[in-house]
């Protein structure tokens, strides 16, 4: 039996191996720029590819990808998932090839961690700034998503708690209906394992699970949120944990 001085024990050692590979990686950052998106995209793919190797070696925490069939390989889409852990920011990357985030402005100004963040092209808004935001959020979307790169939202607005629910904001949904690229719902069950606000991981398996796309051509933001709703709440609630 798995006893919490353990579960601390291997906590500590996991995030002094992820402080210390969030360091070395931010060495080269000044000179990312120098680099292709395609060059910066596989950089950020191997430091989360450790990361995750280090996990399971430390916390004992894997993944498996249900519907990964449902990714398209030819076209970017504006990806909407549940957020319940700083662990989709590690853990998206090794499923969907090409990608960034739209994000809270302060992420990009966390030492290290941040640095390398920018090199992903991330939509960094102010949430103080609705009207602004959701201005930017449907300019640089259409870009990123013209350019090849799928676009991450997470409707929830910030990480909730796995057993909660709350109102999705229709951001992600306007930004499809805007542009005409497909929504592709996303849900998961990281909160279980990595849980938000908390030090200590809990070992097993973290599920992800992709679902159908959602046409968004002719279609209302209204539907494509509700579709979108409806899909990862009845979806995260069949998920094991």
């Amino acid at each position: 039996m798995v006893t919490q001085m353990s579960l601390l024990g291997r906590s500590i050692v996991y995030w002094l191996g992820f402080a210390l590979s969030t360091v070395l990686y931010s060495l080269i950052s000044p000179v990312q720029y120098l680099f292709s998106d395609h060059t910066n995209s596989r950089i950020i793919r191997s430091w989360g590819t450790f990361n995750l190797w280090w996990l399971r070696v430390t916390c004992k925490i894997s993944y498996q990808v249900w519907g990964a069939d449902n990714i398209p390989s030819n076209q970017a889409v504006v990806i909407l998932a549940n957020h319940q852990s700083t662990l989709e920011t590690i853990l998206f990357p090794q499923i969907f090839p090409r990608m960034t985030w739209v994000l809270k402005q302060e992420l990009l100004r966390i030492p290290s961690f941040g640095w390398g963040l920018r090199h992903t092209r991330p939509i960094a808004i102010d949430r103080e700034e609705a009207r602004a935001a959701l201005a930017q959020v449907k300019q640089q979307g259409q870009q990123r998503l013209d350019d090849g790169i799928s676009v991450v939202i997470f409707p929830e607005g910030t990480r909730i708690e796995p057993d909660q629910h709350v109102e999705y904001k229709p951001g992600g949904a306007l930004l499809a209906a805007g542009t005409g690229y497909p929504a592709l719902p996303v849900a998961h069950n990281t909160g279980y394992f990595w849980p938000r606000h908390r030090f200590i991981k809990r070992p097993g398996i973290v599920t992800v699970s992709i679902g159908p796309l959602i046409p968004s051509q002719g279609v209302k933001a209204k539907s494509i949120n509700e579709q979108a709703e409806q899909w990862i709440e009845a979806e995260r609630q069949r998920l094991p944990h």
